[in-house]
């Protein structure tokens, strides 16, 4: 069944395939709307994007030698491993102000903070966990550029991580347009409890794990 999230003014619908993210249905109702893909004048054409599928090959080899993509833990209402439901799509679309800005939040996995004038229109945006086992997020419309720098805060305290994680090994990265991962400059706050990386551009951004 397809997962919807519902709030302020908007519904994200996600459709996807067991073990292959092919593909996305995503739909923001709002008393703005515009397309989330493309084009953000309802009036034009969108243009489709997809960011490349995330194959059991793609998870198995990891951003780069020597890195794994970071497994996270999902728990249920209760605090137990949700077992069921684990790998669930996640998703969060709103109609951002350029004068106003926003921030969008998957709970327990990441925050996007969008300050005013950082767009460089009014804008629908879309950032999807699309597999909720793994720090992967998407954020659409791609290639948007900013006026600014947006923050992405990784909510790494929340990860459900061991507690003798070595935090050090973690490195994030977002995906170019060629299709491969590059690692990105990065901070940590407080005491490993946020991982902060800052983008001129909307990508498909993960969290590695040094391995090697």
């Amino acid at each position: 069944m397809p997962k919807q999230l519902h709030g302020n003014r908007r519904l994200c619908t996600l459709i996807v395939p067991l073990g292959l993210i092919l593909v996305f249905v995503a739909a923001c109702s709002s008393d703005n709307y515009a397309p989330i893909t493309g084009a953000t004048d309802p009036n034009l054409p969108a243009t489709e994007f997809q960011y490349p599928p995330l194959t059991d090959e793609v998870l198995a080899n990891g951003p780069a030698p020597g890195f794994s993509f970071l497994p996270i833990n999902v728990l249920d209402p209760s605090g137990s491993l949700d077992a069921g439901n684990r790998c669930d799509s996640m998703a969060d679309c709103r109609w951002v102000e350029r004068r106003k800005g926003k921030n969008l939040k998957i709970d327990h996995l990441v925050e996007v903070k969008i300050e005013r004038d950082q767009l460089p229109q009014d804008t629908m945006v879309t950032v999807i966990a699309p597999v909720g086992c793994w720090a992967v997020i998407d954020c659409y419309p791609h290639p948007l550029q900013f006026s600014g720098m947006v923050e992405i805060k990784w909510k790494v305290n929340e990860l459900n991580l061991p507690d003798d994680f070595d935090y050090s090994t973690l490195v994030p990265w977002y995906i170019n347009d060629n299709g491969e991962f590059v690692p990105v400059e990065h901070e940590w706050r407080g005491n490993y409890h946020e991982l902060i990386v800052r983008t001129n551009h909307f990508s498909r951004y993960i969290i590695g794990q040094r391995v090697d």
